[in-house]
């Protein structure tokens, strides 16, 4: 939806009124460049002013990215201010979608009491990162195509936990790198994913 203080995607309104109509679950998610808490705290501000009126059906999402330039410590806080401030704000849960190296290397432990969406392109399930024990999304590959999309897209697999409407009780799942239907880029939706 947003990156930094003022940039929206052009296509935003677009892509969230069309996602839904199409019957698609829809989730938004920021791009954070802070470099101190206060910009982050600003950044979520800007984000939530963006995203007032459209419902999100996922966790809100903050790609943090790796924090270039940044120390652990301060990446860790201007992502804690981030999430704490549109959980706070909106009532909703919220999650990290970071790479899985970041995940090991870029962030404090206290930052793991949030969910992660992890990047590992070409991996089978996310490598281990001594932070998080589980996740929430798993992002295995950028090269996928969908009819009507332009380009490649990312290739992600989802839980339950996605969701921030509680979902129907169920067994863990292995992680599944590809759509149960074998088609490349589409979102695992609660009806999808294996019992």
């Amino acid at each position: 939806a947003t990156e930094g203080a003022q940039s929206v995607d052009a296509r935003f309104r677009e892509n969230a009124l069309g996602a839904r109509a199409a019957g698609i679950h829809v989730g938004y998610c920021h791009f954070l460049t802070a470099q101190t808490e206060a910009e982050a705290l600003a950044q979520a501000d800007f984000f939530l002013s963006v995203i007032d009126g459209y419902e999100a059906d996922c966790l809100l999402a903050l790609d943090a990215g790796s924090g270039a330039g940044l120390s652990v410590e301060t990446l860790s806080r201007c992502t804690l201010a981030f999430l704490a401030r549109v959980e706070e704000r909106t009532g909703l849960g919220v999650m990290l979608h970071t790479d899985a190296w970041a995940a090991r290397a870029r962030y404090t432990a206290e930052v793991a009491k949030y969910p992660i969406w992890v990047a590992n392109h070409g991996a089978e399930a996310p490598e281990p990162n001594g932070q998080w024990i589980a996740w929430v999304g798993f992002q295995y590959g950028d090269r996928g195509e969908v009819p009507g999309i332009a380009g490649c897209v990312n290739l992600d697999a989802f839980t339950y936990q996605v969701y921030q409407i509680e979902a129907p009780a169920a067994p863990s799942p292995e992680p599944i790198p590809t759509p149960t239907d074998g088609t490349p880029g589409v979102f695992l939706t609660h009806r999808q994913w294996p019992e």
